[in-house]
């Protein structure tokens, strides 16, 4: 698992490094849709580490405090995403999207060799089990865990409204209808995340 992580890592890294150099070659004038097709590759890459990451939670904590670390970890990583919308609409103000996304590319190279530096977790061996019985047990798992219902919920609830909140009508409504400049986005979006 931690080698999957380190991977889709590399890969997010790879391509946000692939955004750098278009938006480099092109300059004021890239593709929207070419763009924002790298963007979804990452936000895609994301969604396949998240789980892998929630995964690996509990190779790392004892099984009596593995409720807290994962509270942490969630709280974690709510505030860096809240931190993050208003730290970026904040350095457009000193830096040109270009070097942003350069800083991008540096933090994300980072974080790919930290990820190399997670103790390896030990391989646990599982009976074969067709994936429609697993994946029924998972959901057996969180129909009768009260705490997993509502986190479900939360999490299905929270990516329908993301999805269509921050990416479409957010940004044309601060443009359009707001006349404000792109920076004012992203501390909407801060605000929307810490909401």
């Amino acid at each position: 698992m931690n080698q999957l992580l380190t991977i889709s890592q590399g890969f997010k890294t790879a391509v946000i490094l692939g955004l750098a150099l278009y938006v480099q070659w092109v300059g004021d004038q890239p593709m929207i849709g070419f763009v924002f097709l790298l963007i979804a590759m990452v936000a895609f890459l994301d969604g396949c580490a998240n789980p892998i990451r929630q995964s690996l939670l509990p190779h790392y904590v004892e099984e009596k405090d593995l409720l807290r670390a994962n509270s942490i970890a969630e709280t974690v990583i709510q505030s860096i995403q809240v931190g993050s919308w208003f730290v970026g609409s904040s350095l457009l103000l000193l830096f040109t999207p270009s070097q942003l996304i350069w800083g991008v590319v540096v933090l994300f190279f980072m974080a790919t060799l930290l990820l190399k530096l997670l103790p390896d977790v030990a391989r646990m061996e599982r009976l074969e089990k067709k994936k429609w019985v697993l994946f029924m047990q998972g959901w057996q798992s969180i129909h009768q865990t009260p705490v997993l219902k509502v986190a479900a919920r939360m999490d299905l609830l929270e990516s329908m409204a993301g999805a269509v909140w921050v990416a479409a009508i957010l940004l044309v409504f601060v443009e359009e209808a707001l006349q404000a400049s792109s920076q004012w986005w992203g501390y909407l979006n801060g605000i929307f995340l810490l909401a």
